[in-house]
Parts: C-alpha cells; sequence; structure tokens
C-alpha cells in the first residue's frame, strides 16, 4: 500500500507523518491486500486566524472499485487525522463487504 501525503498551509513534520502512517495502518490493514494507494491532503483553512481549521481528506483506491474518500475538519491536526482515518477505514470495510 503506498500512501502519499501533501500538506497545504503549515509544515509537515516527521511527527505527523509518522502519526498518519500509524492511524492509516491502523484503519486499513485488514484490507491491505485490497488498497492499492492512499492519498492524505491536509489544509489549514482559517490560516492564523485559528478555530475549526484543519481539514485532513484521504482518498483511498481500491483495486477493482471506485475511489473511497473520507475528510474530517477539527481545530487540531491529530484528531482531524485520526476521525478521517477511523471513517476511511469503515467506508474501505463497507465497500469490499457490500462487494462480495
Amino acid at each position: 500500500m503506498r500512501i502519499e501525503i501533501k500538506a497545504m498551509g503549515f509544515k509537515l513534520t516527521e511527527a505527523l507523518k509518522t502519526f498518519i502512517f500509524e492511524h492509516l495502518y491502523q484503519m486499513l490493514a485488514r484490507r491491505a491486500d485490497a488498497v492499492r494507494s492512499v492519498i492524505v491532503r491536509l489544509s489549514d483553512l482559517n490560516g492564523p486566524r485559528g478555530g475549526e481549521d484543519k481539514l485532513c481528506r484521504i482518498q483511498v483506491d481500491l483495486m477493482g472499485r471506485q475511489l473511497q474518500f473520507a475528510e474530517a475538519v477539527r481545530s487540531d491536526a491529530y484528531a482531524a487525522i485520526t476521525e478521517a482515518s477511523r471513517r476511511a477505514g469503515r467506508n474501505v470495510n463497507r465497500t469490499l463487504d457490500h462487494h462480495r
């Protein structure tokens, strides 16, 4: 499973990258054989103004299936990643279970 991470509006630290990889593997490990690639996009929507503005969008490319998308907006990037990863895991499991 190939994972690509893109950040816009803030610095992508090694700690944040590690957090993303760990959460995605945790959420998608059961179905890793069906996952071709994952693209994670992180954005700071409000810039220095703050607020609920960290957006995490996850795109999962499943072999032989439609792309799966999940996103979350939270005040903290880690919280947005956690929620979007959970949603991505549920979407992938639901899609693959439905097509058995």
